[in-house]
């Protein structure tokens, strides 16, 4: 028996040991849980930031370092409610540098038909570039990628049918995967870390809901070194430093400011 939970003990050590996942952030988000888009080279996450009294959806898209990349709103269609977005993507569908995404909507009435679910294919301005009608269920399955060409499949299921129906698409863009305004006086700094630093650094804030920012780096004679656009949704935000010459930099946001070293 003492063997049985030595060699159990011994292969949950060894897991955890061999881990290859390492915690980069939690996220509390009091509207929604946050999404990422289909990007690999360059990927981005997004966030339900809420719906009006008009029925028009807002939602924050996030750069890979966690900076606010745009604030997006969605208007459905009369009838509708927007039940997910996915597959954020860019140039996969067409050639110009918006970013594009999937929507699918439901019913606010609970219809049971051929209605119930609609699928939208929209950029990051609100356009539709392609209705792909409604049905019982509807849904974008994802892309693929294979000797320079792009696929996109979508599968629906009607009512009166047992199984899903699956439609492969070729896209036209050439390829190039998915990413990635400012407030009143909402924000805190805290203590960046590590610092000093070399390679990247991570500069902690808070700012009170629904607003947005922008952080500023210089160097000790002045000079602007990079502006990086902020969310309310994350309380930090990684700085690649790498190429940065070595020396004092500070970091001001709205007013405040603090410092980091490379070296």
């Amino acid at each position: 028996m003492k063997k049985t939970v030595l060699c159990t003990l011994f292969i949950a050590v060894s897991l955890i040991a061999n881990a290859q996942l390492t915690e980069l952030h939690t996220f509390q988000s009091s509207t929604g849980y946050v999404g990422w888009g289909s990007s690999y080279d360059i990927p981005s996450t997004y966030n339900y930031g809420g719906k009006n009294s008009s029925g028009v959806y807002t939602y924050y898209m996030y750069n890979w370092n966690f900076s606010l990349y745009k604030t997006f709103t969605i208007t459905p269609p009369s009838g509708y409610n927007v039940s997910t977005v996915s597959m954020l993507s860019k140039q996969y569908i067409n050639s110009d540098d918006l970013i594009e995404m999937f929507v699918t909507f439901v019913k606010q009435d609970g219809t049971y038909d051929n209605t119930q679910y609609k699928l939208w294919l929209m950029n990051e301005n609100g356009s539709v570039i392609q209705d792909f009608g409604s049905a019982y269920y509807i849904k974008a399955g994802g892309y693929y990628s294979h000797n320079n060409e792009t696929r996109a499949s979508i599968y629906y299921m009607m009512r009166e049918d047992n199984n899903y129906t699956t439609v492969v698409y070729r896209c036209a863009g050439p390829g190039q995967v998915s990413i990635p305004e400012v407030s009143q006086e909402t924000i805190t700094l805290g203590n960046t870390y590590p610092n000093p630093t070399t390679n990247t650094v991570t500069l902690p804030y808070h700012l009170s809901s629904n607003n947005t920012s922008e952080i500023h780096i210089y160097n000790t004679s002045g000079k602007l070194v990079q502006t990086v656009s902020v969310g309310p949704h994350f309380n930090e935000v990684l700085i690649d430093v790498s190429s940065f010459p070595s020396g004092l930099y500070i970091y001001e946001c709205e007013g405040k400011t603090s410092k980091f070293v490379v070296k």
